[in-house]
């Protein structure tokens, strides 16, 4: 009697590149936001670099896209709260002089 061998899983690539696409261009949308929110007081790492041109990028690359897109609106995020913070406080300091 010949072993059964589970199923071969097949990644459905096209569903993982739109879903990757996907969140790319909503982190691509909250960083602009983040940007629009923040101009022009706080100082943050806006620009998105060029992946060398014009090509189909694989998955790897798409998730790296994704991660380093995630991080940077991780770090304007954090700095947008900090010049928050650094507003409230001088606000405060401001009503009390007077």
């Amino acid at each position: 009697m010949a072993p059964v061998l589970p199923g071969v899983v097949e990644t459905d690539e096209r569903a993982a590149r739109r879903s990757l696409r996907a969140q790319i261009a909503k982190l691509e949308r909250d960083l602009g936001a983040a940007f629009l929110a923040a101009y022009p007081g706080t100082r943050a790492e806006w620009c998105v670099p060029a992946r060398g041109g014009p090509r189909l990028l694989g998955i790897g690359e798409l998730e790296r896209l994704r991660d380093d897109l995630a991080e940077r609106l991780h770090g304007a995020r954090a700095a947008i709260s900090e010049r928050a913070e650094f507003e409230e406080r001088n606000r405060v300091l401001l009503e009390r002089m007077r």
